[in-house]
C-alpha cells in the first residue's frame, strides 16, 4: 500500500471549510523543526536515554460508583507501580493500563467517594524517534532527536546502523526492565530495538522468525495482565491480525494468535467492556472505491483473546486508518475513535467516534466530523487542561485540533497545513518542554516527486494555567523558620519572599535567598535571619523555563525561640536514600557531624560552617547498608547524639 497515492491538493481542498471553535492551545508556526529532511512515516515519543525518569507517588482521584476509567496527570507514562482503592492495593489482574494514552481501567468501579491512589513512573525529558522510508536522496536510517533540557536537538544524534524502510513504529517497555524499547515494521519485516539501559541499540536484536507481509500498524498491550506487553499487528498484505505473546520479557518469534481479515490496517488495545483487561480493536482498509472499512472488536476473557469478533460497526463505514481509545464524553467508559481514509468519493468524515454505553459500543457512530479528508493518525489528549479529552487528527498535509468543551465540535479550531509537496504522516502527543501540558510532534514526508522528504515538527502547548506547587509549608525551628515545597515539572528555580507586618502592598515583601534556588524536588530552605517569636508570612516565586514567574502562597509561621545548642531527630526516619538532620547553635562556628554503626565504627563525617540559629544538613544514605546508626554533633565545646534507622 502506498500512502502517497493521494494528491496533497485534494487533501488541502477538502479542508477549506475549517472554522474557529474556541481558543486553541497551539500556534500556527512550528516551535521546532528538524534541520534535516527525511521521509518520516511513523514516529514515537518517549524518554529513550532515561535521563528524565521520575516516580510520582500519590496521585489521587475519587470514585463515583460508575467510573471505570481514570487518567494520569503525566503522559506518556512508563509503568504503574501500584493502584490502591481506599488504601487496599488492586491486584495486577484487576486493572489494565495504556502507557501512551495515560489511562487505566479498573475491573470494579470504585464506590462513590472512594479514594483512588496511583503511583507511576514518568519522564520530563521526552525524545523524538522518527522511522523513515527509503527515498533516493534521503538518509533513510531511523533516528532519534534527543531532548536536551526541554528542547529537542535539531540534528539527530542517534541513527540506526542499518538503512531500513520503516513504515510503522510503536514504543513500549516490553521486557519490563524500566526503559523504553521500540518495535518497527516495514516491507516484510518486524523488528525491535531493545533498550540496554543507556539507550536503544542501533541494530535491532529481535525480529520475526520469517519475513512477514506488510505490517501496517502495531499496538502493545498486556493481554494476560502478567506485567509483560504483547505485540499486536495489522498486516494488510497477509490479511491477518496477529499477536506475538510475551513470555516473561521475551517475545515469541511466531505469533500464537492469528485471525484472518481482509486488508487489516490498524490495531488498538482498550478495555472496551470495562472488565479490567485489554480487548483488541482491529480496523480494515479496502481498496479505493470500496465503501466498507469495518472496525472489529475481539473480546479478552481473563487473558484469553477470542479469534472471532463480537462487535463490528455498520456500513457505510469508510476505510479505517487510525484507532484510538479514550473517555471522550467523560462518563468513565472508553469510547472508540476511528480515523477515516477517504475512498475518493468525498463523502467520508475525517473521524467517527463510537460512545460507549457502559461497555457496549453502538453500531453506528455517535459523532462524526464535518470535515472530509484522509486521516493518518488520531490522538486523544486533554490539550487545554480542562479535564476533557480533545481530538487531534493528522492527515495528508494537514493536522487539526478539535477542542472538547460542552461537546466535541465537528470542525477543528486549529489547523496547520504543511504545504505542497509536503505530507504529514503521523502525530504524537506528550510534554516535551516539561511544563505539564501536552505538546504535538509531527512526522513529515513528501510527495514522490520530492526526493528529500520533509522536516519533522513540534508544536508547543501554549496553555498557561499555572504550575502546581505541592505541599508548600513552613515550620518553626530554634531561631529559624524551615520552608519546604515540591513541584512535579522542570523549572528554572525559585525565590522566597518574606513579609513581617503583613502590609497589603507587595512592597513589604523581601526576597530572602541570594541566588536562585535550584535542585531536585522536594526543596528545603532554612530562614535563619529572623527574630525569635516573630510571626512571618512567606510567598514562593516559581521561575519557569519559559514565560513569566508565578507567585504561590502565602504560608504563615512564627519563628522559633532564641537558639541554643540542640540536635533534632532526622527527617524522615526511617530513611532510605537520604535524610535531613537539623540542629541549632547559639553562635556561628564549625560543627562536626559524624555517623557511627552499631559497632561504634565511624562510617561518615562532615564539618559544617554553622551559622547562629538553625541549620540543616542533608545526608546521602544511598551507600549505607540497612540498619541502626548513631549520629553525633560536636560544636562550641558541646556534643549531642541521636539514632536513625536506614531501610531499603
Amino acid at each position: 500500500m502506498n500512502k502517497l497515492a493521494i494528491t496533497a491538493a485534494a487533501a488541502l481542498a477538502a479542508l477549506a471549510a475549517f472554522y474557529a471553535w474556541g481558543e486553541p492551545p497551539f500556534g500556527q508556526t512550528p516551535d521546532w523543526e528538524s534541520a534535516d529532511e527525511r521521509a518520516t512515516n511513523d514516529i514515537a515519543l518517549a524518554d529513550f536515554n532515561g535521563d528524565g525518569w521520575r516516580n510520582t507517588t500519590g496521585e489521587r482521584s475519587t470514585g463515583n460508583g460508575k467510573r471505570h476509567v481514570f487518567y494520569l496527570k503525566h503522559y506518556p507514562a512508563l509503568t504503574i507501580t501500584a493502584i490502591r482503592v481506599d488504601g487496599k492495593k488492586v491486584p495486577r489482574g484487576d486493572y489494565c493500563f495504556d502507557s501512551r494514552a495515560g489511562w487505566f481501567s479498573l475491573k470494579e468501579a470504585p464506590a462513590e467517594g472512594a479514594g483512588v491512589k496511583v503511583d507511576y513512573k514518568w519522564s520530563n525529558r521526552l525524545d523524538f524517534f522518527a522511522g523513515n522510508e527509503t527515498r533516493s536522496q534521503t538518509d533513510n536510517r531511523d533516528v532519534i532527536y534527543f531532548n536536551r533540557g526541554g528542547a529537542l536537538e535539531k540534528t539527530p544524534s542517534w541513527l540506526s546502523t542499518a538503512r531500513v524502510n520503516t513504515w510503522t513504529v510503536k514504543e513500549a517497555d516490553y521486557d519490563a526492565d524500566g526503559d523504553v524499547d521500540v518495535a518497527i515494521g516495514g516491507d516484510a519485516f518486524i523488528k525491535v530495538y531493545k533498550n540496554t539501559g543507556s539507550g536503544l541499540e542501533r541494530t535491532p536484536s529481535w525480529s520475526t522468525s520469517e519475513p512477514g507481509g506488510w505490517p501496517e500498524c502495531f499496538a502493545w498491550g498486556d493481554v494476560d495482565n502478567d506485567g509483560y506487553l504483547e505485540l499486536a499487528v495489522a498486516d494488510s498484505l497477509a490479511q491477518w491480525f496477529y499477536v506475538f505473546k510475551n513470555n516473561g520479557g521475551t517475545l515469541e518469534k511466531t505469533p500464537s494468535w492469528t485471525t484472518n481479515y481482509d486488508k487489516a490496517r490498524y490495531v488498538a488495545w482498550g478495555d472496551a467492556d470495562g472488565d479490567g483487561d485489554m480487548d483488541l480493536a482491529g480496523g480494515t482498509s479496502p481498496s479505493v472505491g470500496v465503501a466498507e472499512g469495518f472496525v472489529y472488536l475481539f473480546r479478552n476473557n481473563n487473558g484469553s483473546l477470542a479469534k472471532t469478533h463480537y462487535w463490528k460497526n455498520d456500513p457505510p463505514a469508510g476505510r479505517c486508518h487510525a484507532l484510538a481509545w479514550g473517555d471522550v464524553n467523560d462518563d468513565g467508559w472508553l469510547d472508540l475513535v476511528k480515523g477515516i481514509f477517504g475512498r475518493g468519493t468525498g463523502n467520508d468524515p475525517y473521524a467517527d467516534i463510537y460512545y460507549s454505553n457502559r461497555g457496549v459500543l453502538p453500531k453506528k457512530p455517535s459523532w462524526e466530523s464535518d470535515v472530509y479528508t484522509y486521516c493518518f493518525a488520531s490522538c486523544l489528549v486533554d490539550a487545554d487542561a480542562d479535564g476533557l479529552l480533545d481530538l487531534i487528527q493528522a492527515d495528508f498535509g494537514v493536522i487539526g485540533y478539535f477542542g472538547n468543551g460542552a461537546a466535541l465540535p465537528r470542525n477543528p479550531s486549529w489547523v496547520y497545513r504543511a504545504g505542497s509537496p509536503y505530507a504529514i504522516f503521523d502525530a504524537r502527543v506528550g510534554d516535551v518542554d516539561a511544563d505539564r501540558y501536552p505538546d504535538v510532534v509531527v512526522g513529515c514526508n513528501a510527495l514522490p516527486s520530492n526526493p528529500t522528504g520533509g522536516r519533522n515538527k513540534l508544536f508547543l502547548n501554549r496553555c498557561d494555567i499555572g504550575i502546581d506547587v505541592e505541599d508548600f509549608g513552613a515550620a518553626p525551628r530554634r531561631g529559624a523558620v524551615a520552608l519546604r515545597w515540591g513541584v512535579s515539572v522542570a523549572v528554572a528555580g525559585f525565590n522566597l519572599l518574606r513579609e513581617t507586618e503583613y502590609p497589603s502592598a507587595a512592597a513589604g515583601r523581601v526576597k530572602i535567598n541570594e541566588a536562585l534556588i535550584t535542585g531536585r524536588s522536594p526543596y528545603r530552605y532554612l530562614d535563619a535571619d529572623v527574630i525569635p517569636g516573630t510571626p512571618y508570612r512567606y510567598w514562593l516565586e516559581v521561575v519557569p523555563l519559559a514565560g513569566p514567574a508565578e507567585l504561590h502562597g502565602p504560608v504563615e509561621c512564627t519563628a522559633g525561640r532564641k537558639a541554643s545548642f540542640a540536635l533534632d531527630q532526622n527527617v524522615p526516619n526511617p530513611a532510605r536514600a537520604a535524610t535531613t538532620i537539623a540542629f541549632s547553635v547559639p553562635a556561628a562556628c564549625d560543627a562536626t557531624l559524624a555517623l557511627y554503626d552499631l559497632a561504634g565504627r565511624k562510617v561518615a563525617s562532615r564539618v559544617v560552617s554553622a551559622k547562629a540559629g538553625g541549620n540543616e544538613v542533608e545526608v546521602d544514605l544511598s551507600s549505607f547498608a540497612p540498619g541502626v546508626y548513631t549520629y553525633r554533633l560536636e560544636a562550641g565545646g558541646k556534643a549531642a547524639a541521636k539514632r536513625m534507622v536506614v531501610v531499603r
